[in-house]
């Protein structure tokens, strides 16, 4: 004997209404017998993760069984660890252990701070030859490693060398000892040395010289002449002859490339509009055609002729207003009006339109016009509704070419949205 079910009457009827004509109790069974393999597996899944976050927090707790805790190392952070406090006759209550990182003793500091010294005077020649000859900008580092040591510099003489380790030698003329006096900080402990550096003279090579000599004799120049309304370059600089020549800003040479290259670009951008133009005026002229085909074909079976009926659609069209198709039935009709053959007309008519449906319906009218023809209603006709049945095929063509342009611009929104979505995400994850 089966068990039976206890089931949600909804629940039934919704199964019942999706799947119509199949067992109801058997739909319902399955899709009990669904929800509750996935239960077991949800739970199954929690309960294997619990338990091994379990045992990880359990192995990888900062606080050994023997009631020691491993501090950070030198220069780490300071440990804050959650923990709860038992007694035999008290409560159990909640503190926060803080652990500071591992300092050194006032006993290994002097062999601390002399290892920071060695390596801030291996450090500091930066690119010289050694402190005993320097022409270049000092390094001074800002601290020793990770452990915490730091660095503060004081200079005997600030023209020559400041505390940025920057050498200002442009002017000296002879070697001069500057001491930077170095504090170096552990804690509350510091301890001070003094580096001795010898700056020398900048070394120039001869392009450079010349060029010091020069900017320095036009600053004196400049300086005896300022109560004059003429400055007078120097006609010579050291031992040789100088003659200046301005440089001058050939932006007339740049306007005449950007002229070029906006003509050129007009040029070509109006043989553009052009075609878009001419592009456009088929493009109407075309999708007019099955009406103008079966305007054509409606007025000519009921007994007028065809140039009667070409007359009126292009007055039907003139009151309606301008349209490429319509301006061109004018121009036709004023050429009848001007005794000009229909056949001369008609041919023209095409040739302006230059469009082949165009060509192949003033073909028949042209045949009619100079041998006669019975069947040339149903002809129109015909021509009629292979017209509507091309433009059909045309506007869906159009549809799809409209869905393909817009594929681009959606991808581009779906990564936008991707963007939004995820960057939040990791941020709150790395968090």
């Amino acid at each position: 004997m089966k068990r039976k079910f206890l089931t949600d009457p909804l629940i039934r009827d919704k199964l019942e209404k999706m799947n119509p004509g199949k067992d109801a109790d058997k739909l319902t069974r399955e899709f009990y017998e669904r929800k509750k393999k996935l239960c077991l597996l949800t739970l199954g899944a929690g309960t294997l993760l619990g338990i091994f976050l379990f045992f990880s927090e359990q192995a990888n707790g900062r606080i050994e069984e023997d009631g020691t805790i491993r501090r950070a190392d030198y220069g780490g952070e300071a440990l804050r660890i959650p923990a709860s406090v038992e007694t035999y006759d008290q409560k159990a209550g909640e503190v926060t252990i803080e652990v500071s990182a591992l300092h050194y003793t006032k006993e290994e500091l002097p062999v601390l701070f002399a290892e920071a010294f060695s390596y801030l005077k291996s450090e500091m020649a930066g690119n010289n030859e050694s402190l005993s000859r320097v022409t270049e900008d000092l390094v001074f580092p800002a601290s020793y490693g990770e452990d915490g040591v730091e660095y503060a510099y004081l200079s005997s003489d600030y023209s020559l060398v400041d505390t940025q380790g920057r050498v200002h030698n442009e002017s000296l003329k002879e070697e001069r000892e500057v001491t930077i006096e170095v504090t170096m900080y552990y804690g509350d402990v510091s301890e001070k040395k003094d580096v001795t550096v010898t700056v020398c003279p900048l070394v120039l090579t001869a392009e450079e010289k010349f060029l010091k000599e020069l900017n320095d004799s036009l600053k004196k120049e400049d300086a005896d002449s300022i109560g004059s309304e003429v400055y007078t370059l120097p006609q010579t600089v050291g031992e040789k002859e100088v003659v200046f020549r301005e440089k001058k800003e050939h932006a007339s040479i740049l306007l005449f490339i950007l002229t070029a290259i906006c003509t050129v670009a007009f040029y070509k951008g109006m043989d553009r509009d052009l075609d878009k133009s001419f592009a456009e005026r088929q493009r109407k002229l075309l999708f007019a055609y099955p009406d103008f085909t079966g305007k054509l074909a409606l007025l000519t079976g009921a007994g007028m002729s065809v140039t009667g009926a070409l007359r009126k659609i292009a007055r039907d069209g003139a009151a309606r207003g301008p349209t490429p198709l319509y301006e061109e039935l004018e121009i036709y009709v004023r050429s009848l009006d001007n005794g000009m053959l229909e056949e001369r007309a008609l041919e023209n008519f095409s040739l302006r339109v230059a469009l082949p449906q165009y060509r192949k319906c003033c073909g028949l009218i042209a045949t009619n016009v100079k041998k006669g023809s019975v069947n040339l209603g149903v002809l129109l006709e015909q021509e009629a509704e292979d017209a509507f049945v091309a433009h059909q095929s045309s506007i869906r063509k159009l549809g799809e070419e409209a869905g393909t342009k817009l594929l681009l611009p959606m991808v581009m929104m779906l990564g936008v949205v991707m963007v939004l979505i995820m960057v939040p995400a990791f941020l709150n994850y790395q968090v």
